[in-house]
């Protein structure tokens, strides 16, 4: 799938402006030359993979969460294949960024990752509605979004993928 990307950044930038982002066509109004646009979508898919990076760690304490409070093992399974879905997600917008930049972009160090976990169910409910409920619903909306919008088709699977996880992911969020 990925070799279908095209290394042309010229031709990811068109695609991207009747594309993923063409929804959003206030995003580009801004730059006046092919180079800004180029940088403010690497920016921008570097912003969503980062996300998707930050989620792996959520779905990490999730599942931590989940053995401390004696969830069903069918919940665990779930929140640990959520969690290498992210990882996935977080590879296909680094890969994008990184196309769109011209240079390898990917992630640094987490030291959210490193955070004291909480087993108080107060506080794991107010994570999951925001992080779960919330955030993976949203996050599912744009990747359709960005699915149904895209002409390459290599994105379009990339982002119909990414929308089908994040959609399954809320599922879960909101089951737990």
């Amino acid at each position: 799938m990925y070799a279908e990307f095209t290394s042309d950044r010229a031709r990811l930038l068109e695609s991207a402006t009747t594309g993923p982002c063409a929804w959003r066509p206030e995003f580009l109004a801004h730059f006046h030359t092919e180079e800004a646009r180029l940088r403010a979508l690497a920016e921008h898919f570097a912003w969503l993979a980062s996300l998707e990076h930050a989620s792996v760690a959520s779905f990490a304490r999730f599942s931590l969460q989940l053995l401390a409070l004696g969830a069903p093992a069918a919940l665990l399974a779930e929140a640990q294949r959520a969690a290498l879905d992210e990882v996935e997600h977080a590879r296909i917008c680094y890969e994008i960024a990184s196309q769109l930049a011209g240079e390898a972009l990917g992630p640094d160090r987490l030291p959210a990752a490193t955070a004291p976990l909480s087993a108080a169910l107060p506080a794991i409910v107010e994570a999951l509605v925001r992080e779960g409920c919330v955030g993976e619903t949203l996050g599912a909306a744009e990747a359709r979004e960005m699915a149904r919008a895209s002409t390459q088709p290599a994105l379009r699977r990339a982002f119909t993928t990414i929308a089908d996880d994040e959609e399954r992911h809320a599922a879960l969020s909101w089951r737990a």
